[in-house]
C-alpha cells in the first residue's frame, strides 16, 4: 500500500471529512496553518524568536498577519518581531484596547489591506495596517475624541448665526 504524505492544510478544518479534497483537517488542537500550507505547534508551545523567547506581557490571545509580520495580540496591546520585540504604534502610545486584561480575547477580521479589531472588554474598535512609511499603526475605527471645542468670533453684533462643524479624519493605509 502507497504512503501519502499530507503536507498541506490550507483548507482549514472541516466537521465533513468525506468527499472533500486532502488540504482539510478534522482535528487540531493547538496547532496553526504556517505560511507554507503546513500545521505547526501554536506559538504558545515555542519560543517566538530565538533572541526574543516571549513577550513582556501575560499570553497571547491572537495572532494575526500583516504582510510579512506576524502581530500578537497581548494584554491590550500589539508586539511584533522585528530585531526586536516592538509595540504597534497608536496616536497616544497607548495599547490598542484600552479597556483590556490579561484575559481578554480579542476578533480580528481583514478588510482590503486594513483589520478591524475588537474585544469582549468592550473597548473602541480598531483599525490596524501599514502606513505609507510602511509602519504598522493601530487607530481608532471612526473618529477620534475631539480634544478642544471650535471656537468662533464674530465682529457683527444683533446677528444670528448657524454654524456646521465638519470634522475629518484622513489617513493612509500602504502607497
Amino acid at each position: 500500500m502507497a504512503k501519502h504524505k499530507f503536507n498541506d492544510f490550507s483548507g482549514g478544518l472541516t466537521d465533513l471529512p468525506f468527499n472533500t479534497a486532502s488540504n482539510y483537517a478534522t482535528n487540531c488542537d493547538n496547532f496553526l496553518i504556517g505560511r507554507d500550507k503546513s500545521i505547526e505547534v501554536r506559538q504558545g508551545f515555542n519560543f517566538l524568536d530565538s533572541n526574543n523567547p516571549q513577550l513582556s506581557t501575560e499570553r497571547i490571545n491572537n495572532i494575526i498577519e500583516i504582510d510579512d509580520d506576524l502581530v500578537y495580540i497581548s494584554n491590550g496591546s500589539g508586539y511584533f518581531i522585528n530585531g526586536t520585540v516592538q509595540q504597534v504604534s497608536t496616536p497616544t502610545s497607548n495599547p490598542i484596547f484600552h479597556q483590556a486584561t490579561p484575559d481578554t480575547m480579542s476578533s480580528i477580521a481583514q478588510i482590503g489591506e486594513q483589520f478591524i479589531a475588537v474585544d469582549d472588554s468592550y473597548s473602541f474598535p480598531m483599525k490596524l495596517f501599514r502606513d505609507e512609511t510602511n509602519t504598522l499603526k493601530a487607530i481608532t475605527a471612526g473618529l477620534p475624541p475631539i480634544l478642544t471645542d471650535p471656537v468662533f468670533s464674530t465682529t457683527a453684533s444683533n446677528k444670528n448665526y448657524v454654524y456646521a462643524i465638519c470634522y475629518a479624519y484622513e489617513y493612509q493605509v500602504g502607497t
